[in-house]
This record gives C-alpha cells, sequence and structure tokens, in this order.
C-alpha cells in the first residue's frame, strides 16, 4: 500500500511536469481517459516488473532459506513445494492496488481545462482553506513559512508519516520481539530450582531415590482444541515454586493456572474452569484461584493429593521426581529424562533463526524509511524549485533554506513512528495468540522504554541520512529557475 501511493505521488508529478504537452494533446481531441491510460502504462509495467521479480527471488532462494531454519529443527525429509496460488496473489496484487491510485490521481489533474493545464504554474497559487483559516501573526519569516509550506504538502507528510509508521512498526516489532523473549526466558527458569526431570514408568507409592515427587496427568479442554498438564506438587515443594505477577510465590495450597493456559483460555482468577481427562474422558471444574507467571507450558497447578483423588490414584502416589543433581533410578524404571541444562540450550538454538529474521527485518525497515523519505523529499525539492530559488534570490543562506522547505518532515517522521507503538501492540498480540492458539505455548507481549529509544535513534538517523542527500538537491536548484519561470 505505501508503494502504492508512493508511486502514484511520483506519477502526479511527471504529470505536473508535462502540464503543458497534455494540455495541448487535449486541446487537440483526445479525451481525459485517453491520456489517463497513457499515464498508467508506466506504473503498470514497474507493478508488474517489481511484483514478478519479488516472486522469482522469493522461489530462486526458497530452498536455501528453507534448510536454513530447518538445520535447527528435527526435521529428516522435507518437500519443497512452491504455492502457486500464492505467487500469483503476489505478482498481481501489486498492479490491482497501484493502478487505480495512479488512475485517481492522474483523473484528477487531467480533468482540468486544456488552457489551465497548459499554465506554467503546476499548482495553484490559491491558499486552501486551512491555510486560510490560519493567521499567523507572530513569529519570524522562517517559521511562518515552513508552517505555511508544511500545510500546502500534507500529502507528502502524509505519505513520509505513513513510511515513517511502517518503518517504525518494523523496527519495533523486531524490539518487542526480543523482550518479549528475554520475559518468556525468565519466566521458564525463574520457578525452576530443579535440573532434572524423571518420567517413571509407573505410579510408586515410595522414593528411595531422593528429590521431590510429583504427579503429572494429560488433561485436554471440553472441545478437544488444547492439551495440556496438569501438576500435583506436595505443599513443601522448594524446587518448583510458581511465582505471580508481583514475582511473590503461590502456596501450593490451591488451583493455580499458567498465564499461557489463562490467555489461551481466556481465564482469570475466580473464574471456573472445566477439563476433562485425556485418558478417561472423565470432566472435572475447577475455581482458579491464582495465576502464575509462566508462558513457556500451558499447565495446571495443585496439591498433590488433590491430584491422586481427581484421577483415582492412590493418596501418597507419584508418577514423577524432580531433582537438583543427578539422582541413580534404574532404567527400566524411568520412562524419560528431562535435563534443565539440555533444555536452555535447545531453547537458544531453536530461537537462532529468530534473531537473523529479527535482523532481517530491521536491515528491512531502515531501507523502507531511506525510500519513503529520499522519494518524499525529492518530490518536495522538486515541488518547491521555484520557491528556493526565489529565495536564494533575495539573499537566504543554505541552513536557512533547508529549514523552511525541510523542516516539517521531522513532525511527520516522529508522529509516524509514535503512532507505530499503539499499532504494533495491538497488532502484534492478536497475531501471537492466533500463531500459538493451538499448542502448549504463549508469548508475552513487552516493548521497553530501552527498546523504545534505540528504534527512535535509529529512525533518527536515516532520516538524517535522506535529509543530508535532500539538502544537496536544495543547493543544486539555480537562482536562475526563477527568472526562467518569470519570463515564461
Amino acid at each position: 500500500l505505501l508503494a502504492c501511493l508512493l508511486l502514484a505521488a511520483a506519477q502526479g508529478r511527471m504529470v505536473r511536469m508535462q502540464r503543458a504537452q497534455l494540455g495541448t494533446l487535449k486541446a487537440m481531441g483526445y479525451s481525459t481517459w485517453e491520456l489517463v491510460l497513457q499515464e498508467l502504462a508506466l506504473p503498470a509495467l514497474i507493478a508488474l516488473s517489481g511484483s514478478v521479480l519479488g516472486v522469482l527471488s522469493s522461489i530462486f532462494t526458497m530452498r536455501a532459506l528453507l534448510n536454513f531454519m530447518v538445520s535447527y529443527f528435527s526435521v529428516p525429509l522435507f518437500v519443497t513445494t512452491i504455492p502457486w496460488s500464492a505467487a500469483i496473489v503476489g505478482i498481481v496484487a501489486p498492479v490491482f492496488f497501484t493502478v487505480p491510485a495512479v488512475a485517481v490521481v492522474a483523473t484528477r489533474l487531467l480533468g482540468q481545462a486544456p488552457v489551465k493545464l497548459m499554465q506554467s504554474t503546476a499548482l495553484s497559487t490559491r491558499p486552501g482553506l486551512l491555510e486560510r483559516s490560519l493567521h499567523l501573526k507572530r513569529g519570524s519569516f522562517q517559521n511562518r513559512f515552513a508552517v505555511r509550506a508544511a500545510i500546502r504538502g500534507l500529502t507528502r507528510l502524509t505519505l513520509l508519516m505513513l513510511g515513517a509508521m511502517l518503518a517504525g512498526y518494523l523496527l519495533l516489532f523486531g524490539g518487542a520481539m526480543r523482550d518479549s523473549m528475554s520475559t518468556l526466558v525468565r519466566s521458564a527458569f525463574q520457578d525452576t530450582q530443579y535440573n532434572y526431570t524423571y518420567a517413571l514408568t509407573a505410579p510408586r507409592l515410595e522414593n528411595p531415590w531422593g528429590g521431590e515427587t510429583l504427579t503429572s496427568e494429560p488433561f485436554t479442554t471440553t472441545d478437544g482444541q488444547l492439551t495440556f498438564q496438569v501438576v500435583g506438587l506436595p505443599a513443601t515443594s522448594t524446587l518448583f515454586v510458581p511465582h505471580d505477577s508481583k514475582g511473590q510465590a503461590i502456596p501450593i495450597d490451591r488451583i493455580i493456572i499458567t498465564r499461557a493456559l489463562a490467555q489461551k483460555l481466556n481465564l482469570k482468577v475466580g473464574d471456573s474452569l472445566t477439563m476433562q481427562q485425556a485418558a478417561t474422558g472423565q470432566e472435572v471444574t475447577l475455581p482458579v484461584d491464582a495465576v502464575a507467571e509462566m508462558y513457556t507450558t500451558a499447565t495446571v497447578i495443585m496439591p498433590q493429593e488433590r491430584l491422586n483423588s481427581i484421577v483415582g490414584a492412590p493418596l501418597g502416589s507419584f508418577n514423577a521426581v524432580l531433582s537438583a543433581t543427578s539422582l541413580q533410578i534404574p532404567a527400566q524404571d524411568v520412562l524419560t529424562t528431562l535435563s534443565m541444562a539440555q533444555s536452555r540450550a535447545a531453547f537458544n538454538s531453536a530461537i537462532m533463526p529468530l534473531w537473523v529474521a529479527l535482523g532481517s527485518v530491521a536491515v528491512i525497515a531502515v531501507f523502507i524509511a531511506l525510500l519513503a523519505l529520499s522519494i518524499v523529499t525529492t518530490l518536495t525539492v522538486e515541488e518547491e524549485r521555484f520557491t528556493i530559488s526565489l529565495l536564494k534570490v533575495l539573499g537566504y543562506r543554505p541552513e536557512e533554506l533547508n529549514r523552511m522547505v525541510l523542516g516539517s518532515g521531522i513532525v511527520a517522521v516522529a508522529t509516524g513512528f509514535i503512532l507505530g507503538i499503539p499499532l504494533l501492540l495491538a497488532s502484534l498480540g492478536k497475531l501471537l495468540s492466533t500463531t500459538t492458539s493451538g499448542i502448549s505455548f504463549s508469548l508475552p507481549i513487552r516493548l521497553s522504554p530501552l527498546s523504545i529509544l534505540v528504534c527512535a535513534v535509529i529512525m533518527l538517523a536515516t532520516y538524517l541520512v535522506s535529509l543530508r542527500a535532500a539538502r544537496r538537491k536544495v543547493l543544486g536548484v539555480q537562482m536562475a529557475v526563477s527568472l526562467k519561470a518569470a519570463r515564461e
């Protein structure tokens, strides 16, 4: 959408530059639609060629990217298939959006009378309603000029704001994912003081090996859409201590659900949770007494004896053991062994592609920002050539010209970046909840002030780079431009 708007703005500038020729053609009998169709040829070609190149590049690089992603996961065999329906949509969509946008701009400009089209001035010098409603009496001439220039160029500033909002959104997306993953890692290991988990082949009544015992049983929601574990812990557990949002330990004498399960089932303290045992289908309704800040697993935590009574197990029985050190349990009694050190290493390895993807998103964000800023500033300089030349004749210095002509851009960039923050938080929460809806996992949405500051600095640096290039274009405007326009 941003590319379509930028292309429409650029094409509008090209139409303005050809006003005399187009006005002559219209006076010779060419209709408005014939001229519009002529102006649509180049944007349609640009949109079609760009979309085709984008689809072809994705097809050629798809296998390499998939190999890179799969190298971090246990996927022994996979087949690379090209989604032709998505490829066709990728080719058609840019043309579908670009051609109407350019047609609207071209029709608006070419709908004027031939005489008006052939006038030398590209834009009407009559101030608009908003500009006439302002009564700028105070302040220096330079500030008042900058304000009026910003009002006259609201379309360009809107495009600049949209470009900054999209680039800021992508930058903030990387920062939000980084903060969210950091919160996820902290929540995953802050409640666990054990290093080994031993799942036993059968429930037992005695524990000769040490560690802390627990009971774990799979349950599902009543619709069968989500499977999760219900864990029964002893009240004196020290190796697994859930904490609330304030960091305080929650006593294991009540029904506790993790934050991941609360988000997936939209539960809060005081609600009731109805679930059914995976093995027997028996339904159980429990009150939600507390929520533990754990996002890596959707789990219900309750006293061990209460869970044993629900599943019909003998009192005092258990089917798993937690331990801070390695235990000497006979191999025939152990179903699986899980090491927290291995879990951390596997988790860090699994999220490595995420950091690469976020770095790529940041590079794309900077590129989008540079593209939008350079196009808008170029349009600004081109449309204000006469004014810039006249101000040079009047003796204004280059620093003053840059501030008067390009100074309003920083407001649009800052506004777009700020608008990107609530847009990110609203859309990212929906995106992540949809992505993780069917798995026992939830990702918290976090965006720290430090990440916002870093993204803002990157955006500001990108704006200053594009502004430096625009200043060279301002300096390149000759004083003779105003004299030639006046002679014409």
